[in-house]
């Protein structure tokens, strides 16, 4: 259901996602670049739609690219690891 509110230019991906009291809440994990890996999202928001005069419309986006994912946390500590091997980091943006 989100896939179809989210715009795929947008490159978010749905983290977390809920319907209550009539609308759509969901927790969207995004790019901050296309030098971020697509395995390592490094901006956060919280959006809402609700079902306004005949369509969805959205309510409410708040972005929260200080607070750091749990997919950055592995990506970071995947890059630290890499580093004490030897071997590099292969991700790459789409």
């Amino acid at each position: 259901m989100v896939a179809t509110l989210v715009d795929p230019k947008g490159r978010f991906t749905v983290s977390d996602f809920a319907v209550r009291q009539g609308a759509v809440f969901a927790t969207l994990l995004g790019y901050s670049s296309s030098d971020v890996p697509t395995c390592c999202p490094d901006l956060e928001e919280d959006a809402k739609w609700q079902w306004s005069g005949g369509r969805v419309r959205p309510l409410v986006t708040r972005r929260r690219p200080e607070r750091v994912t749990r997919a950055t946390r592995a990506c970071e500590k995947s890059d630290s690891r890499d580093a004490a091997s030897g071997s590099g980091h292969s991700a790459s943006g789409p």
